[in-house]
């Protein structure tokens, strides 16, 4: 092995810490900028709560309600779908069972709002979007099942 090949290869090494101590910086670049980005985009969604309520049905923050245990009303939603009121579902059900019904039938005002509701007007939150999906065009079908496609056209 030459002088020359030996000071090639300590200049190889060289360059590659070089390489990856650059990789690592424009990596950590690229994070914070990320990050930056996140934390200026707005939460609309918690922005619209107006209140929520914990079991006891008395005023509390988000973080008194499990996520898996938040739940809005169906008849006190906004003009717009703005979900003012987010409470918890066992406080719901432990409200809506002391109505005069029993079952599915029980009907009692909503807490704040008084408006009437039912154990199928309460909903998780935070809603899952429904998109219905539309595949072509409606198609006339003959009245007569014994046709096959080709008769159909």
């Amino acid at each position: 092995m030459g002088l020359y090949q030996m000071t090639n290869n300590n200049n190889l090494k060289k360059t590659e810490v070089e390489l990856r101590g650059l990789k690592r910086n424009l990596l950590n670049l690229e994070n914070n900028n990320n990050n930056n980005k996140n934390n200026n985009k707005n939460n609309s969604r918690d922005k619209n709560v107006a209140s929520w309520l914990n079991r006891e049905m008395s005023p509390g923050n988000k973080t008194n309600i499990k996520p898996s245990k938040r739940a809005y009303l169906k008849t006190n939603v906004g003009k717009n779908g703005k979900i003012f009121h987010v409470y918890d579902r066992n406080g719901l059900k432990n409200y809506l069972a002391y109505s005069h019904f029993i079952g599915v039938k029980a009907e009692r005002p909503s807490p704040l709002t008084k408006r009437p509701f039912k154990l199928s007007n309460i909903k998780t939150y935070p809603p899952k979007l429904t998109v219905t999906v539309r595949r072509g065009k409606k198609r006339k079908r003959s009245e007569s099942p014994t046709t096959t496609r080709r008769q159909r056209r």
